[in-house]
């Protein structure tokens, strides 16, 4: 039996389509202990998993009101990385008597990157929502605030925990611009192959039917 570490963030649109696949993993014996936040927590232990709360840290912000709309997102995210130090250390805390054999997180939650990158063990990435990187970015620029990205009162803040995160646990994250989807060994869609990556060579990429 494997104990296998499963991240992800706060989506019903990331924590759903995995249910199926942690039911499985949990019925061929494997040890799933799984991290979300609480709002995730009985449908989660529905599948045999052992249920691990991200902390308050991992809750999406709310959106501010005094920040423009075509700046919404870029702010609401940037607010949410600002928990990732705290989130980070909470799962070492409580993971650090397990010996983990392998993780899945979600691809596009930075905090499993950087997980994986401080327990430096095999990676399966679950993409609930797949594309391309290029398909992912937008088109224009202001729907996430990108112009005002230097501007931006807490992106200093910003700075120094990734300094921060570099020194105590020699990682290193992307820039703002490319936080959109990691890739690990393995990648797990939950699509046809045929849509969007059978054209892929290193074929690391495999389909599962959603629950």
């Amino acid at each position: 039996m494997s104990t296998v570490l499963f991240l992800n963030g706060p989506s019903h649109g990331h924590v759903n389509p995995t249910l199926g696949l942690v039911a499985e993993l949990s019925n061929r014996g494997e040890k799933v202990i799984y991290f979300c936040t609480d709002d995730f927590r009985e449908k989660i232990a529905r599948t045999g998993a052992i249920f691990k709360s991200l902390g308050d840290g991992a809750k999406l912000p709310k959106g501010n009101p005094r920040i423009d709309k075509n700046k919404q997102l870029f702010d609401i995210a940037l607010r949410m990385l600002l928990s990732t130090e705290k989130v980070v250390q909470h799962i070492l805390e409580e993971i650090k008597e397990e010996t983990i054999d392998y993780m899945i997180y979600d691809s596009m939650y930075p905090v499993g990157n950087i997980i994986s990158q401080i327990l430096k063990v095999p990676v399966i990435c679950s993409h609930a929502v797949f594309a391309r990187p290029e398909e992912l970015a937008p088109q224009n620029e202001n729907t996430v605030g990108m112009e005002v990205m230097q501007d931006h009162p807490a992106l200093g803040e910003y700075r120094k925990m990734v300094n921060r995160l570099k020194e105590n646990y020699g990682v290193e994250m992307p820039q703002l611009t490319g936080m959109i989807t990691h890739y690990g060994d393995l990648n797990i869609a939950y699509t046809a192959r045929q849509r969007g990556f059978a054209d892929r060579p290193d074929r690391s990429l495999c389909s599962i039917p959603r629950a």
